[in-house]
């Protein structure tokens, strides 16, 4: 095989590293078999950036590994904060490996990671990570084809990430002691807000522009273009002012892209990745954020008080494993219900803002890969008919909750 260029490896990493990696976990890999592949090419990359790296065995075997790295470009919606890289780091470094220590103590043969195994770091900080499609994990299938995951693995994604958040909970304060990034939130942080705000309350005023051809959202038009400076900065406050009563370490950018799943013995596992997001804050943060990017139409509409109750008594069984029973005693059901009401603010933001990116990935990575007509995408987003069948649903039910 023909090596590639270095060029694509980002700053810093030389394919000798990367066999030195292989060859340490036990694969004898050649120089020259190594070949390099973007994996965000189905959308996504705004936060950092993500390559598989394939090489051969000299038993013709292929193995590979995963590369992330901060952005080398930046613009057309892409984040440029190298804190944000940082912050992947610090979870790799420090919260998850204590989080699957304490989990696997009290688990045994029931423990499940939930991450991918950290190689190594290097080339300026670049984390060396394990492919999980090697072990049998993949996307969820509508998740290829934009649609919200359905019941079954919303379920099996509640449980992880309520597991991560006991897992997390007595060190979160003190690993955002260490590092400051992870006090505030990137998407609803008070510090952060004057960064995101125009392009939100662009968005906005574009959807109350598009959906004004369709008769059902007439009545809501003149109430969104009014919304459209308040809808970041309600999320920013409610975030800032929610009296959270248990604190964990929030994966931030909760959502269908950033978790695999695969079947062992009719057990559906889930893994999650892309922890660049990651904040201490309430549990409450991360379900809005994923009820609203991520779930199905069909679940939110049936299912959302079962997603709850999945989630609570798995972060309760979790809790009281991990000889937390005062912050589980804390934390019954109703006060989730009460924080998922004070954060309710994020779930409307994530509606109008995220859930149409999330629907329609495909055209956001055309639009990014050529000259980023905002004007183009944005209209793909809102007249997407599945976003449509999610944003008819949903307005009337935030007017009668009082959240518009």
């Amino acid at each position: 095989m023909v090596q590639e260029n270095e060029s694509q490896l980002p700053n810093g990493v030389k394919y000798e590293v990367l066999v030195t990696v292989f060859r340490r976990y036990g694969f004898d890999i050649a120089v020259g078999s190594l070949r390099v592949e973007d994996i965000c090419r189905g959308g996504g990359g705004f936060m950092s950036e993500t390559l598989r790296v394939r090489g051969c065995t000299r038993g013709g075997d292929e193995v590979s590994l995963v590369v992330k790295a901060p952005l080398r470009k930046t613009g057309g919606g892409r984040l440029s904060s190298a804190g944000l890289f940082r912050r992947e780091r610090a979870l790799y470094s420090r919260t998850l490996p204590a989080a699957e220590a304490a989990l696997k103590s009290v688990e045994g043969g029931a423990w499940r990671p939930l991450k991918p195994a950290s190689l190594g770091v290097c080339g300026g900080g670049c984390l060396l990570l394990q492919d999980l499609t090697i072990a049998g994990f993949r996307k969820a299938a509508s998740t290829d084809s934009a649609r919200g995951l359905d019941a079954a693995h919303c379920v099996g994604a509640l449980r992880g990430l309520a597991r991560l958040h006991a897992a997390s909970t007595p060190t979160a304060r003190r690993d955002a002691q260490v590092e400051p990034l992870l006090r505030q939130s990137v998407a609803f942080g008070a510090s952060r807000a004057p960064l995101l705000q125009s392009q939100a309350t662009a968005t906005v005023l574009e959807m109350a522009h598009v959906l004004s051809r369709y008769p059902w959202f007439r009545r809501y038009r003149d109430k969104f273009l009014q919304l459209a400076d308040t809808l970041l900065p309600r999320a920013v406050d409610a975030v800032s002012t929610c009296n959270g009563r248990l604190t964990v370490m929030l994966h931030g950018d909760f959502q269908k892209n950033n978790m695999m799943f695969r079947y062992c013995k009719s057990e559906l596992q889930v893994v999650f990745y892309d922890f660049q997001g990651a904040h201490i804050g309430s549990p409450a943060e991360d379900l809005q954020y994923f009820l609203h990017t991520s779930a199905s139409l069909e679940v939110l509409q049936h299912h959302t008080d079962l997603l709850l109750s999945e989630y609570h008594s798995t972060l309760q069984h979790t809790l009281r494993a991990l000889g937390l029973q005062q912050q589980a005693d804390a934390y019954p059901l109703e006060q989730l219900r009460r924080e998922m009401q004070q954060l309710a603010p994020v779930g409307v933001f994530c509606t109008y803002n995220l859930l149409p990116v999330m629907l329609n990935l495909a055209a956001v990575y055309l639009e990014l890969s050529n000259s980023c007509n905002i004007g183009r995408l944005l209209r793909k987003w809102f007249t997407n008919p599945e976003y449509l069948a999610f944003a008819e649903y949903l307005t009337p039910l935030f007017e009668k909750r009082g959240l518009l």
